[in-house]
C-alpha cells in the first residue's frame, strides 16, 4: 500500500512553537485547547488576519521548520509502515522557502522514505491521486474535506481542538500514532 503523510501536525509540531511565538509577539495568552478553528486569528482579539500570516511566514523564514519536534510515536510508526512493505509519500502544505529546513529535519530525524517528499501548494488532492495513495493521514479540516471530494483514499483525521468538527463517514479520527497503528493493524 501507498501511505501519504502530512508532515506539520501529523510528524512534527508546529502548533506549540507558533502558538508561543504569537503568545510572546502579541501578548496573547493563547493554550492548544484555546485553538478551535484551523485559523487561528479567529480565537482571540490580540491579533487578525494579516498580523497571523505576516507573522506565520517570519517564524518559517527565521528557520523554525527545522528545530520542530517530532511527534511522540511518529518515527515508530513510520518504521512500522516501511517494515510491513508499504510506501510512504510525504505531502506537506509548507511554503516554498522551508524546503532546505524540512529535508534537514527529515535527515535529522531519519524520517523514512524521506526522498518522497511533495509540496502541495494548497491542493493535496492531485498528488494523492497522481501517486495512488491509498491512506492519507492529515490534520486540516480544509484538506482533509478536499480529499473527501477528491480522491478514493482512506483518511485519517489527527486530532485536535482545531479540527474536532471534522466528521464524515470517509474520515476516521485518530489521538495519536498508536490509534493509528491499530486502526491499520501494523
Amino acid at each position: 500500500m501507498r501511505y501519504g503523510i502530512d508532515l506539520d501536525g501529523v510528524c512534527f509540531d508546529f502548533l506549540n512553537p507558533f502558538r508561543i511565538h504569537l503568545n510572546e509577539k502579541f501578548g496573547s495568552d493563547l493554550e492548544e485547547e484555546d485553538i478551535t478553528e484551523y485559523n487561528w486569528y479567529k480565537n482571540t482579539d490580540k491579533f487578525d488576519k494579516d498580523d497571523f500570516f505576516r507573522e506565520f511566514h517570519k517564524f518559517g523564514k527565521a528557520g523554525a521548520y527545522r528545530n520542530f519536534e517530532i511527534i511522540p510515536g511518529a518515527i515508530d510508526a513510520l518504521e512500522k509502515i516501511v517494515n510491513a512493505g508499504h510506501e510512504i509519500f510525504y505531502i506537506t502544505n509548507r511554503p516554498a522557502y522551508t524546503k532546505q529546513d524540512t529535508v534537514d529535519i527529515m535527515e535529522e530525524h531519519k524520517l523514512p522514505h524521506r526522498e518522497n517528499l511533495f509540496y502541495a501548494n494548497g491542493d493535496k488532492a492531485p498528488i494523492v491521486n497522481d501517486l495512488n495513495i491509498d491512506v492519507f493521514v492529515d490534520d486540516s479540516s480544509r484538506i482533509l474535506g478536499n480529499l473527501v471530494e477528491n480522491t478514493g483514499v482512506k483518511i485519517y483525521c489527527m486530532h485536535f481542538t482545531h479540527n474536532r468538527d471534522v466528521e464524515h463517514e470517509r474520515i476516521t479520527r485518530i489521538k495519536d500514532w498508536d490509534d493509528f497503528l491499530l486502526a491499520e493493524a501494523l
